[in-house]
Order: structure tokens, then C-alpha cells, then sequence
């Protein structure tokens, strides 16, 4: 299996952390925000954490439904959550 690019990791890190942020900015917990979202909250924590898996340490590549389930939970467009890992505001 090929290494993750730095670029990827920073992509998936920067993901997390917009994850994390507007979660908490909506004062939900992660065991809310992954049901609402139909996703374990264990799922949720490696989003937030920008890994795929705790032991591989491989960046998290979530498939869009995945971003579109998160983004109405949390009340944003999903273009707001890729604006966001790249440094951008949605507008």
C-alpha cells in the first residue's frame, strides 16, 4: 500500500479539525453528531482525528455520503467542509 503525501495528511488533518470545531461550536458531542449522522462514534473520532485507523495512522478519506450526512447535521453545506480544508470561506 502506498504512504499517505504530506499533502494528504494535511488535507485530512485540516478536515478534522473543521469537523471538530464546528461541532463544537454547536455544542453537540461526538456520540450525538456520529448518530445523527449514521455513522459509529468511533468513526467520528478518527474523522475528528484525521486518520483512517488508529494503528495504520493512514489519513481519513471519508466518502461523500459520509460529508453529506455530517455537513446537514451540522447545519452546513457540504462545499463549506472542502472550502474549509482548503483554507477557504464558503461563501
Amino acid at each position: 500500500m502506498p504512504h499517505a503525501s504530506p499533502l494528504e495528511r494535511a488535507l485530512a488533518e485540516r478536515l478534522g479539525l473543521t469537523l471538530r470545531t464546528l461541532r463544537e461550536e454547536r455544542g453537540l458531542t461526538q456520540e450525538v453528531v456520529a448518530q445523527r449522522s449514521d455513522i459509529s462514534r468511533q468513526h467520528l473520532q478518527l474523522l475528528e482525528a484525521g486518520i483512517a485507523r488508529r494503528q495504520s495512522r493512514e489519513p481519513s478519506n471519508p466518502r461523500i455520503g459520509t460529508l453529506v450526512a455530517l455537513a446537514g447535521t451540522l447545519g452546513v453545506p457540504v462545499a463549506q467542509l472542502v472550502d474549509d480544508v482548503f483554507g477557504r470561506q464558503a461563501g
